[in-house]
């Protein structure tokens, strides 16, 4: 007689057979890792002799079978990463030999059953990652052989009962990503062999227990993500195994405690999002295993210890957004394994240490936001694995970084001549020099980097230009708003897919210049000035799927050649000096999701053909003389949320989606909709 049956590992497809409920002298059914589907059958009650059954790994939908319940030789149920729905059935509490009980990863709701509680023989609980809620019930206290209880990424609430203290075997404990409330319970104290306590990501208050302390087998403790306050208890001290503390984004006060330093073990610290005060202790040099130093978005005061030179394993060290001052320690040079470093947004002074040029695994380099001044450093400029860095809001000049990728240097007061010596950036894909002083024409080896795509030069002097025919052929987006620029762009960077001309003084006509730009999919003139002309010479430009065409003094009638871009699905065009009608044309773009002629002087009636624009979401007619109420054929717009046509008719009872409706400055004739239909908005 068949005793035991493995199938795991395969591609099976199908729903389990019924006829597997016949092999009655089964004391292992193992067929994980396949693609079975469908309800598990309840024939497969009849195995009074199973002792494991293990469904994991499969698309099994439907309840979990009550009668699985009548199993009462089982001590393995293995039923997770499925799909099975329903409540956790309380007939499990009779499978009195049940040593792991695993139904991790489905979408099973309701609370957990108090019988679980009877499982005295539970060496492993698993009910992580379902739709789980309700309180845990405190039953679970019972469970003394318990080594394991995972319930993280559920709904569960209310406090965690106090009982679960009394799980003295417990090595991991995790409820983590629910949504528990209350403190952490003391009673964890008495839980000696814990290795691992996970409770982040839910809304628990008050402190830290003193408690704690006494776990002195913990090795990994996360509580972020909580409303915890007061400070970090020194009875932690006595943690020697532990190696990762994580605190991050609560509401902790007070110093860093001198103590942490003798966590010996530690490889991983974060503290970062708290409320943190004082100085960092010159202990955490004692941290002589630490990879990870994270103590961003706090209050912490002075300078940085020269004793972090000590942390030679140190791979991220984040200070930035606190208020520390003085110039970075030479100590930290020694820190030669450090790929993330950032100290921005502090008050640091002084120049940029050239031993940075020896921190040879280093990535991003983070001091922005500072009070740096001086040059960057020749050893910085031919570091070979620097591909991030930020140096914005400071007083540098810069050089060539062989490896950079991205350069962001606005908002510094830098001026003159941009140096030709960027033009060595040969990896350089984004370049954003906004807000400075340069002046000059953009050197020609800048123009012609390979890589180059993103280019910002906005808000500097205005003799700070391009000089057109030293660009590559490969910039796609040019951002030049608040520049001064007073004429258009010439048609040869017509290989441009994103233009961003806001916010000057354009005033020339709307000639070829910009019509020739055939690759554009995204075009921005708003707030310039072109009196007397229309946007026809736009025509051209099929491949738009965004223009912006608000606040720029065009007159004349709407161009019907707008009506050609299909692609398109932005087009705010409001506060100009439009007339005519809006044009019928406009019925192509099935595309648009965005249409807005408010603001100008439009006349007639809202074309029939507006109905088709079915994915629009937002249209603004409003402030024109139209003399026609808007069609009932507005209603088809069932994804519309703003309505912005100051009017108001029956019609919009049938806008489900409706979230803002403006009705003014127009001369529509139609009556206001009944109470009876706005109310059920």
């Amino acid at each position: 007689m068949l005793s035991q049956l493995y199938l795991d590992i395969n591609i099976f497809t199908g729903t389990i057979p019924s006829e597997i409920g016949e092999l009655t002298s089964l004391t292992v059914l193992s067929i994980g890792w396949n693609q079975f589907k469908g309800n598990v059958s309840p024939e497969l009650g009849s195995l009074q002799q199973l002792s494991v059954l293990g469904l994991h790994y499969n698309y099994l939908t439907g309840t979990i079978p009550s009668n699985i319940g009548e199993l009462t030789s089982l001590t393995i149920l293995s039923l997770h990463s499925n799909q099975f729905t329903g409540t956790v059935p309380s007939e499990l509490g009779s499978l009195q030999q049940l040593s792991a009980l695993f139904l991790y990863s489905n979408n099973l709701i309701g609370t957990i059953p108090s019988e679980v509680g009877e499982l005295t023989s539970l060496s492993k609980l698993d009910m992580s990652e379902n739709q789980l809620s309700g309180t845990v019930p405190s039953e679970l206290g019972r469970l003394h052989q318990l080594l394991g209880l995972q319930l993280f990424s559920n709904y569960f609430n209310g406090t965690i009962p106090s009982e679960i203290g009394k799980l003295t075997s417990l090595t991991t404990l995790s409820l983590h990503s629910n949504q528990f409330t209350g403190t952490v319970p003391s009673e964890f104290g008495s839980l000696q062999q814990l290795s691992a306590l996970y409770l982040y990501s839910n809304n628990l208050v008050g402190t830290i227990p003193p408690e704690i302390g006494e776990l002195t087998l913990l090795k990994e403790i996360d509580i972020c993500d909580n409303q915890l306050i007061g400070t970090v208890p020194s009875e932690l001290r006595s943690l020697n195994h532990l190696s990762v503390l994580q605190l991050f984004s609560n509401n902790f006060t007070g110093t860093m405690p001198s103590e942490i330093g003798e966590l010996s073990s530690l490889t991983t610290l974060v503290l970062n999002s708290n409320q943190f005060n004082g100085t960092i202790p010159s202990e955490i040099g004692e941290l002589t295993s630490l990879t990870i130093l994270y103590v961003s978005s706090n209050q912490f005061t002075g300078t940085i210890p020269s004793e972090i030179g000590l942390l030679k394993e140190l791979n991220e060290l984040v200070m930035s957004s606190n208020k520390l001052n003085g110039s970075l320690p030479f100590e930290l040079e020694l820190l030669t394994e450090l790929t993330y470093f950032a100290v921005d947004s502090n008050q640091i002074t002084g120049t940029l240490p050239s031993w940075i040029g020896n921190l040879k695994e280093l990535e991003t380099l983070r001091v922005n936001d500072n009070q740096f001044s001086g040059t960057i450093p020749s050893d910085i400029i031919g570091h070979l694995t620097l591909k991030n860095l930020c140096l914005q809001n400071n007083n540098f000049r810069v050089g060539d970084l062989k490896l950079l990728s991205q350069l962001h240097v606005y908002l510094n007061q830098l001026t003159g001549t941009l140096p030709s010596e960027l033009g060595n950036l040969k990896d350089l894909y984004e370049l954003i020099l906004t807000f400075n002083n340069f002046t000059d024409i953009i050197p020609y080896k800048i123009g012609k980097l390979p890589s180059l795509t993103t280019l910002y030069i906005g808000s500097n002097m205005e003799q700070f230009h391009l000089r057109l025919n030293h660009w590559n052929s490969f910039l796609s987006l040019l951002t030049m708003f608040m520049h001064q620029l007073t004429s258009t762009v010439p048609s040869r960077l017509g290989t441009f897919h994103k233009l961003s001309l806001v916010s000057n003084l354009l005033k020339d006509s709307m000639s070829s210049e910009i019509g020739e730009l055939t690759s554009l999919t995204a075009l921005s003139i708003h707030s310039n000035m072109f009196p007397g002309n229309d946007p026809s010479e736009l025509g051209s430009l099929k491949k738009l799927s965004e223009l912006y065409l608000s606040f720029t003094s065009f007159t004349g009638s709407i161009p019907s050649e707008i009506g050609e871009f299909m692609s398109l699905t932005m087009l705010p065009m409001n506060f100009n000096k439009f007339t005519g009608s809006i044009p019928s044309d406009l019925r192509s773009l099935k595309q648009l999701i965005e249409l807005g002629p408010s603001c100008n002087e439009l006349t007639g009636t809202i074309p029939l053909q507006i109905e088709e624009l079915s994915q629009l979401t937002w249209f603004s007619v409003h402030k024109n003389q139209f003399t026609r109420s808007i069609l009932s054929q507005i209603g088809q717009l069932k994804q519309l949320n703003i309505l912005d046509i100051r009017t108001l008719t029956s019609v919009l009872c049938t806008l489900k989606e409706l979230t803002f409706l403006g009705d003014n400055l127009n001369q529509f004739t139609d009556a206001v909709p009944s109470r009876a239909c706005l109310t059920r908005k």
